[in-house]
């Protein structure tokens, strides 16, 4: 999960924080697999590096239960989803409540980002200067469209996750990219997907940045104000990945 912050063509490299469950789901599988093909051999150091390994996998889970990013970013991930869980948790990890709990806490995240980005609809009244008796009965235009919204029960993170798919979302290898093309079509959930897949998967590459912007504070230049050196080392990493000529 260090990752590599300037290889081209990935997204840090094999680094972002939507890979982390996916790697763990995978060594999972793996500990499983091993697990059971050795349930009849005497016990050995190989079979209790096995159960360590596993253990020590499942507190890392409990830890990452500890926040919904790292559930939010693979299933907003337009490549995984919600099936990627389902295939996974559900059915060859045998964990259909962190399924259920994923769900749940994406919901919530959804509506927190909606209700932060004031994108939700309320309930306005009729004009208060309008006359009580010719504005009785009447509704306002929000509430309208909020009660059709609830009749159709469909949320933005339902209809992502029940969308047509395409054969360029199965390889998706920047899905900041992919949700900057489709932002008019969810904007709730682009406002989520910009927070969650600039995170990397840990601070390695965070540590190298700042290892770097030390060299630029000299014993002839220690008066660099720290917007400076953060508007310096901006300029550096947008030209390394070409977002800027």
């Amino acid at each position: 999960m260090e990752g590599n912050a300037n290889k081209p063509g990935a997204e840090g490299g094999h680094g972002a924080v939507w890979e982390t469950l996916k790697t763990m789901d995978y060594l999972f599988i793996k500990f499983k697999q091993a697990a059971y093909e050795t349930r009849l051999e005497d016990a050995s150091h190989f079979k209790s590096g096995i159960d360590c390994g596993w253990s020590k996998l499942e507190d890392y889970y409990v830890k990452s239960d500890r926040t919904p990013v790292y559930r939010a970013a693979l299933a907003l991930h337009p490549s995984y989803g919600y099936d990627n869980f389902e295939r996974h948790w559900k059915k060859a990890m045998g964990k259909p409540q962190w399924y259920n709990d994923m769900q749940s806490a994406l919901r919530h995240a959804e509506v927190e980002t909606e209700a932060q980005t004031g994108f939700s609809e309320d309930d306005d009244g009729i004009d208060t200067d309008a006359n009580e008796y010719s504005s009785f009965g009447k509704r306002s235009i929000s509430s309208l469209n909020a009660q059709r919204k609830k009749a159709k029960a469909v949320s933005e993170l339902d209809r992502f996750q029940t969308r047509q798919i395409y054969a360029e979302d199965l390889d998706v290898a920047s899905p900041l990219e992919w949700w900057s093309r489709h932002q008019h079509e969810y904007p709730v959930l682009y406002r989520m997907a910009l927070d969650l897949f600039s995170i990397p998967g840990m601070s390695a590459e965070c540590e190298r940045v700042f290892s770097q912007t030390k060299k630029m504070i000299t014993d002839e230049r220690n008066q660099l104000s720290p917007e400076a050196v953060e508007a310096d080392q901006l300029q550096k990493h947008w030209l390394l990945r070409g977002l800027v000529t």
